[in-house]
């Protein structure tokens, strides 16, 4: 289903510019900049009223504010810019040429943000320009279709090219050319661009059933279950934490870092006289609680939706097993400390 929500995205995204271009006949472009402005900011703080992340407002720095205002003006210089060329140009002239923008991001981020520009950013923007340029040249140069347009054969013939489209994406999630699953949500908007991560974020939740899902099956995997030792309670009660810490980390893993002693000794004794090790979590940086749903539950984010946070969704309707719950049946209770807002989980 998050698919077809993913196509009528791209779906979306194009039929922007071809109202952008019936709506602005005998509109003043600024004026019509402004309505779609409207539009679009109330339906954006309706999106974060209805995900509740408004309480992240009074976290954002002042280096965060002065670059989202920034680029806010640079979005509404470009948006002024753009529906201007819509008013006195062909919509079909001007998209190509907008969509020029990945092509200076990627030369852009290469000189002021130094990020590794690689041999397959290099051939992404030569086939853009590449296309962009021969469809400005058949825009100008090409024939002009005079005849009247049948729609009963463009219709299916549309129709036939989205499920092809998605034919063709499905069959790149298959052999891994696409992931729907993000380790890392930043990066992966950097890899398969905006449209897609945000479509997939946000329509791909959940579990899916798993294949040999059935009765018999969960029937069969409790009966093995029926050989292991019962655990034994000798009455002690001993008191358990469960601490996680961000700004916590080894600086002996640092590479090319010398240190004369060791900075962390009395973790380092801890580790030596009780159970200790490393494992992966899901995400780097605000995603604690994913960290803290597997720590506690044993399940894995890599069987829900790319950047899902189980306790905003499947969470809130129901609860499932977890340590909490195993410990409450043994006798304990559980308390919380958080020294942030606790406003989603």
């Amino acid at each position: 289903m998050w698919f077809v929500f993913a196509l009528l995205s791209a779906v979306f995204a194009a039929l922007t510019s071809i109202l952008a271009k019936v709506g602005i006949t005998g509109v003043n472009s600024n004026l019509a900049t402004a309505i779609r402005t409207m539009v679009v900011l109330v339906m954006a703080w309706g999106m974060v009223f209805l995900t509740n992340t408004q309480g992240g407002i009074a976290a954002i720095s002042k280096k965060s504010w002065l670059f989202l205002i920034l680029s806010g003006l640079a979005t509404g210089a470009s948006w002024l810019c753009y529906y201007r060329a819509l008013q006195i140009g062909d919509a079909s002239k001007v998209v190509p040429i907008d969509k020029l923008s990945v092509v200076i991001t990627l030369v852009l981020a290469f000189v002021f943000l130094h990020e590794k520009f690689t041999a397959k950013s290099l051939i992404g923007c030569i086939l853009i320009g590449i296309v962009v340029l021969g469809l400005l040249i058949l825009l100008v140069k090409g024939p002009k279709y005079e005849q009247k347009i049948k729609y009963r054969y463009v219709i299916p013939l549309v129709i036939a090219g989205f499920v092809a489209f998605g034919g063709v994406t499905q069959l790149a999630l298959e052999k891994r050319v696409l992931s729907n699953y993000f380790g890392n949500i930043a990066f992966a908007y950097e890899d398969y661009g905006y449209p897609y991560c945000l479509a997939t974020t946000i329509f791909n939740t959940g579990i899916s059933e798993p294949r040999d899902y059935s009765e018999d099956e969960i029937n069969r995997i409790e009966k093995t279950e029926s050989n292991l030792p019962k655990t034994k309670e000798d009455g002690k009660r001993p008191n358990i934490l469960f601490l996680q810490l961000e700004s916590f980390f080894d600086p002996t893993l640092v590479n090319y870092l010398d240190i004369s002693e060791d900075p962390i000794p009395n973790f380092r004794k801890l580790m030596k006289e009780y159970s200790s090790g490393y494992y992966k979590v899901p995400s780097v940086g605000a995603g604690t609680a994913n960290t803290e749903f597997e720590t506690i539950t044993g399940m894995s984010l890599h069987y829900f939706g790319p950047g899902e946070y189980p306790y905003k969704s499947i969470l809130k309707e129901t609860t499932c097993e977890s340590v909490p719950y195993v410990l409450k049946n043994l006798g304990y209770s559980t308390h919380a400390v958080h020294n942030n807002e606790a406003n989603f989980y």
